[in-house]
Formats: structure tokens, sequence, C-alpha cells
């Protein structure tokens, strides 16, 4: 992996917030988590680095979390991203609730941000088969048969590497204040991710990867599997939960295969 990596969480917070485009809105399929969601948010064009691609509204949870950080980025509400140049970002965060993402979509964040040598971070999932079949083909090992929204047994998340940059700031163990924080749908199988917690069924929950992509790959993939959709995350105190994992996969932390890089 390219060693610039080092340098992206300085730089990104250096960015300056262009002019925005016109809004547009996009049809997202209800494969969400059960209960009647807010609208998405409108799309936005900063011309940023960090890029929000989401499937239900996260203006309160991952958006939130970057404008308190003082991260400006581009967001755009869409299931496809074939169409995408990802060219201009470093960051890229998918926040998901449901949405027909095609193995096509998921090829794609795969080549322009994993094969480019940035960050792919998800939060979230679908009850969509085509989104984990991609998933399994492009990134990484997870289970593509069962699939199906659920919330978390207690302890709903549990940290099993607390030393682990993307366990900077987290308590563990956790029963979140409002269940629905809980609901996940991907269960994570891969045998070459760092598994950061996991939660009370028994899945990994909080997972790196930096090695050994389908194919070869220089980048880094990051997962939250709970979904991060607003209205899940209504409890303060769950907020500042979400709001932190957020903080570990874009702030100064550098993942554990990165330590031992410079910045160019």
């Amino acid at each position: 992996m390219s060693t610039r990596i080092g340098s992206l969480w300085i730089l990104v917070f250096l960015l300056v917030i262009g002019t925005t485009a016109p809004p547009v809105q996009a049809a997202v399929p209800d494969t969400g988590s059960p209960g009647e969601a807010p609208p998405p948010s409108e799309d936005r064009i900063l011309q940023a680095s960090v890029l929000v691609l989401e499937t239900a509204t996260t203006a309160n949870t991952i958006q939130a979390a970057l404008t308190n950080l003082g991260i400006p980025f581009d967001l755009m509400n869409t299931t496809d991203w074939t169409g995408i140049d990802f060219g201009p970002y470093d960051i890229v965060i998918v926040g998901m609730d449901g949405g027909s993402m095609s193995d096509a979509s998921v090829a794609a964040i795969r080549t322009g941000v994993i094969d480019a040598g940035k960050r792919a971070c998800f939060f979230g999932g679908t009850g969509a088969a085509e989104f984990h079949t991609g998933v399994n083909n492009h990134i990484m090992a997870i289970d593509i048969v069962n699939f199906n929204w659920t919330i978390s047994a207690s302890p709903q998340f549990t940290l099993i590497d607390p030393a682990h940059p993307l366990a900077q700031g987290l308590p563990s163990p956790v029963d979140f204040g409002q269940s629905d924080a809980g609901f996940y749908t991907a269960r994570l199988t891969d045998a070459d991710m760092e598994v950061v917690a996991v939660n009370g069924d028994g899945h990994p929950c909080l997972i790196f990867k930096g090695t050994n992509f389908p194919g070869g790959g220089s980048g880094e993939f990051v997962w939250f599997i709970n979904s991060p959709r607003d209205d899940h995350w209504g409890d303060p105190g769950d907020l500042v939960f979400i709001h932190q994992v957020v903080a570990n996969f874009v702030g100064a932390t550098v993942p554990v295969e990165l330590q031992n890089f410079s910045a160019e």
C-alpha cells in the first residue's frame, strides 16, 4: 500500500468547503431494517476529499460526526455506485440501511477506492442478496445465505482487541440505550480481517481489513455492521458511541498495518 495514506488523515482536516451543487434525490428500495425510516438526505457536492454514500438518512450519525470533527464531505444518496468518480476522494464512507446495491456497485468501490490505495468505510448493511454476493466476490468473505435484519443479543458490543486503533475511546461491553442501535444484517467470516469487536450473537461487528483482498488490492476497508440510520440512534449515549466510531474511521489514528509507514 502506498505510504502516502499515512498523511491523508492530516490533509483531510485542511480541506476548504467549495460550492454546493443543486440537490438531487435518488430512490432507495425498501430493504432496510424494520420501522419507518425518515427520508434520506439531499445530495450535495462540496468538492471535498471525503465522500458519504447513504441509503437512509445519516444526518445525526455519520454526517454530524464529520461536521463536529471539522471535516467537509460530499454527500450522495444512491444505491448505484457504478458511475461515481472516486478519483477526488481519499475516504469513502457508505452508510446503509437497506438498498439494492448490485455486484457491480460493490466492484466499483473495490476498484475505485481500495485498489486505488484509499480507505472504504462501511456502516450498516441491507437485506438485498446482491450486495452480500458483491462483498463476498470483491472485498471480503461474508455469509451470502444468512443476512436477515436482527437486533443483537446482549451485550450488543464487546471489544476483543481494545488496543486496536479502531477501538480508541469506545466503551465495552455495551448494551445500547435504544435497542434498535443493535440492528445488523451482515455476518462476516473473512479469515484475514482484524476483528476489533463482536456483538451479542457472536458475530464480528467492528473490523479492519488491509490485506488479502480477492485478487489483491492495496487499500483499506473498515466496517461497523450496525445500521447508522438516524432514528436508531436517538439515545444521547448511543449517539456519542457512533460518533466515536466515525472519528476512529477517519481520524488521525493509523491502522495496525500502516503504523510502521511514514508519510512521503
